[in-house]
């Protein structure tokens, strides 16, 4: 039995990790090298697209362990973000449809075909409504807004099909974290750079560009949310004995919530923190658990206690007037014009990205589930439900507390993540395709 055991394990979950965390370091630091030096090369970003997405397909096509895939995908959901920000030249929706097709090879290649038919329903319900848009639009407005609105349902339905054919042990969670946060560094770095080179920065109560580093506040502060969240978790899994690497997933932690409450976007905070929340709360009764619970949230208290009034004071106290701000930007209209769209087309809505001229000041969505009710009607309603059956499934299926804990954090953020900024990133689809794997916390399991 010890032998299947320690396999299981993680170097960290080890004495002898101390080699791990310097090769750990250096790979955080190649991201904010990278970020810095492609200031002034932008080819590098280029290059680094290029190398990430070959990488991605290569490992689908030839590694035996579909663990790796699952790597790779966490790779460029981390990156995404980054090439839009530093001028990659990545077609905008490429992230989706790259991480979408990889998950098909290695599927395909190691005939896996299990849960194909629950997942391949949930798109399904997408598709009758594209034949709205013929006659409307011509085939490369079509393509457009057909690419640009399914590119997230298609990929949420890949990675639910790929994940729920894969088993997750603690090792490969933290592996798949850790690979996750690093890119996300760099999008931090990028953020922090681009602030502090901007002379006479003004702050004011609302969403700011320059402290997102030139790129939308939004997904910057939405992604710097999940690699706090991701840090988090490391930080909190049991059984990770190296104390500088806690240390460093603590300080990770606090940073990116840091710059993600500069960019005066208040989604990402909340949502890291919602989600670990979750998470903290129901492995609260497990006695071997609390203690690394208690550590870390008394930590991140102190820290944040400290650090947040010196954040409010830089933005001559706009960071506390944006938080205190109870105002839904607006999105709550948007949510009110899908409504009324949804109830004049209930049958099959209006079509992919058609709401969008019919919307107050024809704004583009924030919240998916309204977008999916007034752009598909009631088969929307129908693959909302079954979206809703697979979190809860996922949840109900996994056999440990721990296990349960970690999918109601990563379903709670994933689906917040879509009431707020709706289908932007590939993040969402990825994380909560992660849900569906089976978790291997302990060797019972």
């Amino acid at each position: 039995m010890q032998g299947p055991k320690m396999e299981l394990m993680s170097p960290w979950e080890t004495k002898k990790s101390g080699k791990y965390l310097m090769v750990l370091i250096l790979f955080f630091l190649m991201h904010i090298i990278m970020v810095f030096v492609s200031k002034s090369t932008p080819g590098v970003m280029k290059a680094h697209f290029a190398i990430s997405m070959s990488i991605g397909f290569w490992l689908a096509f030839s590694s035996s362990k579909m663990e790796r895939v699952a790597y790779a995908a966490a790779y460029i959901v981390g990156s995404e973000v980054l090439w839009r920000m530093t001028g990659s030249g990545a077609y905008y929706e490429v992230a989706k449809y790259s991480i979408a097709s990889i998950f098909l090879l290695a599927l395909v290649r190691k005939q896996k075909f299990r849960n194909f038919l629950l997942y391949f329903l949930y798109f399904i319900f997408f598709l009758p409504s594209i034949f709205l848009l013929i006659g409307k639009m011509d085939s490369v407005e079509t393509r457009k807004e057909i690419s640009f609105n399914l590119s997230g349902p298609l990929l949420l339905f890949m990675s639910c099909w790929f994940f729920s054919n894969l088993k997750m042990t603690k090792k490969n969670l933290i592996n798949f974290f850790l690979i996750l946060t690093g890119p996300i560094l760099g999008i931090c770095f990028a953020a922090f750079y681009g602030m502090i080179k901007t002379e006479n920065l003004r702050f004011h109560a609302y969403s700011n560009i320059i402290t997102s580093g030139g790129f939308g506040p939004n997904q910057v502060s939405a992604i710097l949310g999940l690699g706090a969240l991701s840090s988090f978790l490391l930080l909190t899994f049991q059984g990770i004995k190296n104390f500088f690497f806690k240390l460093l997933m603590l300080a990770i932690c606090i940073g990116m919530l840091a710059q993600g409450t500069l960019t005066f976007s208040r989604g990402g905070v909340y949502l890291a923190l919602g989600s670990a929340a979750l998470y903290f709360l129901y492995l609260i009764k497990e006695r071997k658990k609390r203690n690394y619970l208690f550590i870390a949230i008394i930590a991140l208290i102190i820290l944040g206690n400290s650090i947040m009034p010196k954040l409010n004071s830089f933005t001559q106290n706009a960071l506390g007037e944006c938080f205190r701000n109870t105002d839904s930007s607006g999105r709550d209209q948007l949510f009110q014009d899908d409504i009324n769209i949804f109830i004049e087309n209930p049958i099959m809505g209006v079509g992919p990205g058609q709401a969008a001229s019919l919307r107050t000041d024809s704004g583009t969505a924030h919240t998916e589930y309204s977008r999916i009710l007034a752009e598909h009607g009631s088969l929307g309603v129908m693959a909302l439900l079954l979206l809703f059956l697979i979190g809860f499934t996922a949840f109900q299926s996994k056999r440990t507390r721990e296990g349960k804990a970690l999918t109601l954090s990563l379903l709670s953020w994933g689906f917040g993540f879509m009431l707020i900024n709706a289908m932007r990133l590939s993040a969402v689809s990825v994380i909560l395709g992660l849900c569906c794997s089976h978790f291997i916390f302990e060797e019972t399991d």
